[in-house]
Parts: C-alpha cells; structure tokens; sequence
C-alpha cells in the first residue's frame, strides 16, 4: 500500500512555544482558534490559519494572539466551552483552572486532586460542570456555578492514571481510558458503569475521528501524525512532522471547519487544512 505523505496542506506553523506542546484543541464552532498548553506552564491562544487565503507554503507566526499564566507546572490538557467565553486548563500543579477567555484570568480555580491532572472535559447544561481525571487514578466532577471548592462526585473505579476522557451529553456518558488498561463508560443518571478491558495501558486519549471511517492520532517516536482506517486498521496516510521533531504530543480535529492540528515536542504546532 502507498501511503498518501501529506493528504492535507499544512497551513499554519506556529512556534509561540518555548516547550514541548503537551495539548491542542480547537476552540468551538466554528474553530477559529487554537489554545496549546505546554511545558512552559502557559497556555496559548492563536489563530488557527491566520487569514483566509490558503497558500502552498504555510504561515509561520512566532507570538501568540494570548497568553494565559497562572499554572506553576506543565500544562497537559485543555477543554474549551461551547459559548468560547470560558475554557478549562490541567497538568501538575493537582489544580483545575477555569479561565476568562477575554479578561485572560482564572475565574475558579478547584484543588482535590493528590497528584497530577491529565485530562478535562466540559459536560452539563451550558456547560455547568468541570470533568478531570487524575493520576490519583480518579475523576472528580466540579460545578462551575457554584461556591464550593470540593467535587460535586468523585469516581474511583480506576486503579491507575486517568489518562483520558470524553463527554458524550446526549446519552449523559462520560467515557475514560486509564493506565490500568481498562475503558470504562459512565451513565451519570443510572450511576452504572460498563467496563472494557484492553491489552495495554490507555496512556493517551490523543486520537481524532476525522470522518465516519477514518480516524488520527499523534505517532509518538516516529514523529509523524497518522491516519487510519477505523474497519480495516490499516494506516492510510503519514505526515512527517519535521527532522527536528522527535516526537508529536497531541493532536486535535476540527470538525467543522475540516482542520486538524499537531502539537509536537520541539514547541511547534503545525495547522493542517
């Protein structure tokens, strides 16, 4: 099979980052913008192809549009809410941050976990509650509206790092991948759990659907991104990062607007599109 090296042009290449990118995401719709977190402690906004004429060769922009300081331990994960008025950033500080977007200042910020939070998603009503997980092997859910500091529920059924999660409303699920090689699916109304159990740690959850079939993720070591077929398994496309990468972190898909971005170890984020 011929592997298809760049099935997407690469539009955008932003070096803001002094340390290695840890998390990318999309802003919501119509995902505009990117935010990265890094190594660094800080979190970066930037466009995600900053103007409207695609050209063969990408933009390269070295100064973020934003930057947002308050982590004193790196960054690795960050949700974004649904009005992009707010978003959400953890790592090793044990700390959630809720941040002004606009104002550039953190809003709550909540401690309860006893060691270092890989992951966060936004779920409820207008995006009410704060989700994380922890290498305290637990997920705490957080109610952004109100005043207390503590969890509204604290789930423990991990028995290893928490490395991954997904909110799914309509069916009011929340799924997550740990190190102890389990898949788990939370029903929040029924309170029941499902369980799958995998032949490896779930050690990242940085893979991407792009369409109905076809699915991304970062390459680790071989410092490509890849695309494969979900049915098949096979790999259907490799985009080499760069001779400089030695690895890619993250990576992030942009539904609407059919973008999709890398965040690599060297502090590079490259915008395919």
């Amino acid at each position: 099979m011929v592997l298809n090296p760049n099935p997407t042009p690469n539009q955008h290449s932003n070096q803001s980052n002094p340390g290695p990118v840890n998390a990318v995401t999309f802003s919501s719709y119509p995902g505009t913008y990117i935010l990265t977190g890094s190594s660094d402690r800080t979190v970066h906004l930037t466009r995600a192809i900053p103007n409207t004429n695609k050209k063969s060769d990408p933009i390269e922009t070295t100064s973020p549009i934003q930057k947002y300081e308050a982590h004193g331990y790196s960054v690795l994960d960050i949700a974004v809410a649904a009005d992009n008025a707010r978003f959400a950033s953890v790592g090793g500080d044990r700390q959630v941050f809720l941040w002004d977007v606009e104002q550039g200042i953190t809003t709550r910020r909540w401690s309860g976990h006893n060691s270092r939070i890989e992951a966060v998603q936004f779920a409820g009503e207008g995006d009410g509650v704060v989700v994380t997980g922890s290498a305290d092997t637990t997920i705490n859910l957080w109610d952004t509206r109100a005043n207390s500091h503590k969890p509204i529920q604290t789930l423990t059924e991990a028995t290893d790092t928490v490395s991954s999660l997904h909110v799914h409303m309509g069916s009011y699920s929340i799924a997550s991948g740990s190190y102890d090689g389990h898949a788990r699916i939370y029903d929040v109304r029924t309170g029941k759990t499902s369980v799958d159990v995998l032949a490896h740690p779930v050690t990242s959850g940085d893979a991407v659907v792009l369409s109905g079939s076809e699915a991304g993720g970062g390459g680790g070591d071989g410092a490509a991104s890849f695309a494969w077929d979900v049915i098949s398994g096979e790999v259907i496309a490799a985009v080499p990062m760069g001779e400089k990468v030695k690895a890619v972190s993250c990576v992030a898909w942009n539904e609407k607007g059919g973008d999709w971005a890398a965040g690599c170890s060297d502090g590079t984020v490259r915008v395919y599109g």
